[in-house]
């Protein structure tokens, strides 16, 4: 259950990527979804084991984001200069 929230927020952000990246340099995409990440890791070293549910969501939440802007650019920068023959190989 705590997982969850961090999986449908993947995927409702990467159409969103995708539309950003040719209005938005691939750059600062990247840079905040590592933004992103570093926050929720930074946040995390607030977390103890006895953590109520609501509050694991929202980190999850948050390091879910950063996740879905960071590895659709790199993706994308990682494909775009093989020749699509190699696309299978890659």
């Amino acid at each position: 259950l705590v997982l969850s929230p961090g999986a449908v927020l993947i995927v409702l952000t990467i159409p969103l990527v995708l539309k950003l990246m040719p209005v938005v340099q691939t750059r600062w995409i990247i840079a905040f979804g590592f933004t992103c990440l570093a926050v929720s890791f930074f946040w995390s070293r607030t977390l103890t084991p006895d953590i109520d549910f609501e509050t694991l969501v929202l980190f999850r939440s948050a390091q879910s984001i950063g996740l879905g802007f960071l590895f659709v650019p790199l993706t994308t920068i990682a494909f775009i200069s093989i020749p699509r023959r190699l696309n299978a190989d890659a």
